[in-house]
């Protein structure tokens, strides 16, 4: 059986190895049902979610495990957005950057996910996310802005193995028209000239 511990980290004050509500990194060790023994990061600082990924890891090496029975990974998408937004909490990203994260995720994503019917994560596909982002009534640079932020909620799905691939990384990125900082003429610029020989106490 698969036992999860927790790897204590500066600044954490605790030392004990079962602690689980701090944020520091959770492992798992112990012997699988093949009689295998393993040491190895569970990828995230939920003592929750490695439980659940050291189930499912013992159930995956099962031998008598039945061939039909459902992969326990698969996620919700709420669990999902939820992990995700506390992971950025963990790593004491800036507040404005984690406002961003649950305006688009819990305000829009989830919101739009319910009303498409989409319960687990791994039923989010590109063409999905192409219509998700369709629905956006924002300027080119926000939206890509946002599509970034996408492809980093999803590529912390894949890091987790909720998923195999990242939906959102195929999506081709919106086309920003970045406009050039505009220059002074040579008029212009000798006019200014004039006017600091003019105005300004000059004692070249």
């Amino acid at each position: 059986m698969l036992s999860v511990y927790t790897r204590h980290y500066p600044p954490c004050a605790q030392t004990d190895s079962n602690y689980r509500r701090c944020r520091c990194p959770k492992w798992m060790n112990g012997t699988l049902p093949t009689g295998k023994f393993v040491r190895l990061s569970a990828k995230t600082r939920s003592w929750e979610l490695a439980e659940r990924k050291a189930r499912a890891l013992e159930l995956a090496h099962d031998p008598l495990r039945p061939p039909d029975q459902p992969n326990a990974l698969r996620i919700r998408i709420e669990q999902a957005v939820k992990d995700f937004l506390e992971d950025e909490e963990a790593r004491q990203l800036a507040k404005t950057s984690r406002a961003q994260s649950k305006t688009l995720l819990q305000r829009q994503f989830l919101e739009w996910a319910k009303s498409n019917r989409l319960v687990f994560i791994d039923e989010i596909s590109t063409p999905l996310l192409r219509q998700f982002r369709a629905s956006w009534k924002n300027s080119a640079i926000t939206t890509q802005r946002k599509h970034h932020r996408l492809n980093s909620f999803f590529a912390f799905c894949v890091e987790n193995e909720w998923l195999l691939r990242n939906p959102s990384k195929r999506m081709k990125e919106v086309q920003v028209t970045v406009q050039p900082t505009d220059y002074f003429t040579p008029e212009e610029f000798q006019q200014i000239v004039d006017a600091t020989f003019a105005y300004g106490e000059w004692k070249g």
